[in-house]
């Protein structure tokens, strides 16, 4: 049987317009199933961070991949989410980090900060599920980021730029600190 090019171009058309009739279906019942069952959770631009979608507001927690997956929990310390809402994340950033990356996560949190109790209690509860917890505090949080800083500085032409201060010498850091710091 012979076809006109006419013949095939309206065969294309019909097939293209029919696959693009039938995924224009699918999202918008993808789009109204998951209006209520929407993904809470999803990493950040190169896996930094997670983000997570509660009551139609989305939190940021700091988070990062390298050798392994770190989360801070501290960073839901400075929202007005409740214990019971701060809990439903923490399990459900674990569920979905040992589902996306087929490994246990690295729990990090200050004592220093108001949910450290709850971070203690629950990283303490699904302790098989964590491959590990690391606490600090507010001192020692400073000490290290000193340091960073001065190792930043060690490098000739090295600005840094934090809470409206220009620092380029250990002199400049020694002199706006108390700013600085946490």
């Amino acid at each position: 049987m012979k076809y006109s090019k006419y013949s095939i171009l309206l065969s294309s058309f019909l097939v293209v317009g029919t696959i693009l009739s039938c995924n224009q279906k699918m999202d918008s019942k993808n789009d109204s199933e998951t209006t209520d069952k929407a993904s809470k959770i999803r990493f950040g631009f190169r896996g930094e961070s997670l983000f997570y979608k509660l009551n139609g507001k989305e939190y940021e927690i700091w988070s990062t991949w390298i050798e392994e997956r770190r989360v801070y929990l501290d960073d839901l310390d400075k929202t007005n989410l409740t214990e019971k809402e701060k809990t439903e994340i923490f399990k459900e950033i674990l569920a979905y980090i040992k589902k996306t990356e087929n490994r246990k996560p690295v729990f990090f949190y200050n004592v220093d900060f108001k949910s450290s109790d709850l971070w203690k209690k629950l990283c303490e509860k699904y302790s098989s599920e964590i491959e590990r917890i690391e606490v600090t505090n507010t001192e020692q949080e400073n000490i290290d980021f000193y340091n960073s800083l001065v190792e930043d500085l060690k490098y000739e032409g090295t600005v840094i730029n934090i809470n409206g201060f220009t620092i380029t010498t250990v002199e400049e850091l020694d002199k706006h600190w108390d700013e600085i710091k946490k």
